[in-house]
């Protein structure tokens, strides 16, 4: 299947895309369209984004002289979604439903900017609708992913020489300051994609076989590997969230003070994993531990209902049964264990087919404190 010959732009080397070929009834329809996404993102300033919203809000009869009372800034989004419509292009539903939400949104912005500017109020006005903040999260969070967006281009335009390990997500994330609330959608931007070269890396599916026939079963394992690189980073981003989050209420100070000496290791980019608050482990049960540099998960279980204790970079009174194994497949496994629950837990150390060794009482740097059970 030969892709057909389209424009390369000079400024970042995207195929220019066809919009009036953007068709839902088109076999390709979804990757087309991402890629159009992608395209506009780097070429299409905020000032003619704004300029295809209002040109969208006038071809549909609406109040397009509102909207432009506000800042090309709030167009971004919806502005990449109109611009396609307006050269002729189809969007998927949820796309069509946020076009219509978040340009009345525009509307009401303006008529408020303009009525603030005038110095009057108009007493029968609807409310304002104020962006949300799960709105702002997603857009700060697709602005972000726009240099991942860039990263599949690459491997659409040149999957041989194509290699995943160049890439670090984490480290982009990171330098955004992306909190757990933006890394929530960056999960969801790619959930669909990575099921979708899965399923055709696994070639179940006929029309996804036809559709990435281009593509060979290794180059499309390497484009995998980045994508789940990227959701790796952005549970990492969450786990540690949670973990750093301070509580509501402190039980007592001291538990901060007989933590404060503990040596562990607060994540794990590459196995998507973070450690959890040290607080937790005083008066625990249970103390799952995973050493990062030896590969062995290790189980500490309370010696009476008092719990688990710390002093300094020691774990105090567990007892003799307490052991730890090493992993042979750490990715594999580490999965695993993240998705067990209590009951799954109690064979989860039985099921590693590695030696038992007893657990020593001190941690330290290489240490991920994995999860506590009280």
């Amino acid at each position: 299947m030969a892709k057909r010959a389209t424009k390369i732009s000079i400024q970042s080397g995207i195929r220019r895309p066809m919009y009036a070929e953007l068709k839902k009834e088109a076999k390709h329809f979804k990757r087309e369209f991402e890629r159009a996404m992608y395209y506009i993102h780097y070429e299409v300033s905020d000032k003619k984004l704004k300029a295809s919203v209002l040109t969208y809000l006038k071809s549909n009869k609406l109040d397009y002289k509102s909207a432009d009372a506000v800042a090309p800034h709030h167009f971004t989004i919806v502005g990449k979604v109109c611009h396609i419509v307006n050269n002729g292009g189809e969007v998927p539903d949820n796309w069509k439903e946020f076009i219509d939400t978040r340009t009345v949104e525009l509307v009401d912005m303006g008529k408020a900017l303009v009525a603030q500017k005038k110095g009057t109020e108009e007493k029968d006005e609807k409310p304002v609708h104020v962006i949300g903040i799960q709105d702002r999260m997603r857009d700060q969070a697709a602005d972000v992913s726009g240099e991942f967006e860039g990263w599949i281009d690459e491997f659409m335009d040149n999957p041989a020489s194509f290699k995943p390990d160049n890439y670090d997500p984490y480290k982009v994330l990171v330098s955004a300051d992306m909190k757990a609330g933006h890394a929530r959608w960056v999960v969801k931007f790619y959930k669909d994609l990575i099921e979708e070269i899965t399923a055709a890396i696994a070639g179940a599916d006929d029309s996804l076989k036809e559709g990435y026939g281009d593509y060979k079963k290794p180059q499309l394992k390497r484009f995998l590997k980045m994508l789940e690189s990227i959701n790796t980073a952005a549970e990492t981003i969450i786990s540690s969230s949670k973990a750093t989050r301070k509580p509501r209420k402190r039980k007592s100070i001291d538990i901060d003070k007989v933590v404060s000496k503990l040596k562990y290791k607060k994540t794990d980019p590459a196995l998507g994993i973070a450690s959890i608050n040290p607080r937790d482990i005083i008066g625990a049960q249970e103390l799952w531990v995973y050493n990062t540099k030896s590969r062995k998960i290790g189980k500490y279980i309370a010696v009476d209902g008092a719990g688990l204790g710390v002093k300094s970079a020691t774990i105090l009174n567990f007892s003799a049964e307490s052991v730890e194994k090493t992993l042979r497949k750490p990715p594999e496994q580490i999965k695993a264990f993240k998705s067990s629950g209590k009951v799954a837990l109690r064979k989860f150390m039985g099921n590693i087919k590695t030696m038992d060794i007893k657990l020593k009482s001190r941690l330290n740097d290489n240490h991920i404190l994995l999860k506590v059970v009280k």
